[in-house]
Parts: structure tokens; sequence; C-alpha cells
């Protein structure tokens, strides 16, 4: 471990190439319907990163702590509440559509490929943070984050490979 913590740009950069080859090598499920087949293939994605990070910063870097959800909540506070927003606004749509009976009218599965939605979409987010966020970011900052410009060109290297 101590090798690792070493060289911790080298390892995450390492990782993070390896994850991201891991991205077009992960199994298909294709007895599963497609929303569940796209969010088993981002828990497993989600699972080798989590592990990845686990090695690089040890298993106490998975913890969440207190203070670090009330910042994520604070600073997330208005994007959810647009999310939120537009959420009531797609299921009051739905309601109408269902009440009319008109040629919206809802597959009988609608609940299961709701949830499949809302699992794909949460493990994206999982496997993309922990990939671009703390495997990427996270190593050019162990070497260049002592001053405000490396800590910049670190968030505009992991930005711009991020948008490839």
């Amino acid at each position: 471990m101590a090798g690792i913590a070493h060289h911790k740009l080298g390892w995450s950069i390492a990782l993070f190439l390896v994850g991201l080859t891991a991205l077009g090598l992960v199994p298909s499920f294709p007895d599963l319907p497609y929303f569940f087949d796209q969010g088993m293939q981002r828990v497993l994605l989600s699972l080798v990163i989590l592990g990845f990070v686990a090695l690089l910063g040890g298993a106490a870097s998975l913890a969440p702590s207190g203070a670090c959800l009330r910042s994520a909540l604070r600073l997330g506070r208005y994007p959810l509440i647009v999310s939120a927003a537009f959420c009531a606004i797609e299921l009051a749509s739905i309601a109408i559509l269902v009440g009319e009976e008109g040629p919206g009218t809802l597959s009988p599965s609608w609940a299961t490929d709701l949830m499949g939605v809302a699992f794909l979409c949460l493990f994206v987010g999982v496997f993309e943070e922990g990939l671009f966020r703390t495997l990427l970011f996270g190593g050019l900052l162990s070497r260049h984050g002592q001053t405000r410009n490396g800590v910049l060109a670190c968030a505009l290297v992991s930005s711009v490979v991020f948008g490839m």
C-alpha cells in the first residue's frame, strides 16, 4: 500500500484507463429489459471503480461523512429542486394521459421501466464520479494540486477528458 500511496498519480491514471477500458468490456445481460441490462452493467462498473478507489485511498475513503453529505446536498439543492419539479410535471402529464385514455396509454410494465431508468441513472452517476472525479481528478491533484493554478489545470484536464 505504501508503494501505491507514493505513486498515486501513476496508479490513478492506470486505474482510470483500466476503468475506461472496462466500459467497453463489461458483459451484457440480454435476458433483462434494456434499462435493467444497462443498469446491471453500470453496477458492475461501479463496483470495479469503487474497488480501485478503495485500493488507492483505503476502505475509509468510501465511507461517506455527514459533513460531505450535508455539503453535497447544500451545493446540489438547486439542481435537485429543478429535477423534482420536472419529475412532478412529467408525473402529472402521465396522470392526465392515463385519465384520458388517449393515444398516450401506458405500457403494463411502466413501473418496472421507471425503476429500471432510476437504477441506470443512479449507477451511471456513481461510475462516472468515481472514474473521472476520484481517480482522474484526484490522481492529478495528488501531484499538481498544491497551487491554485495546479488545481485549475487538473480541473480543466479532467473536464476535457470527461467531455470527450
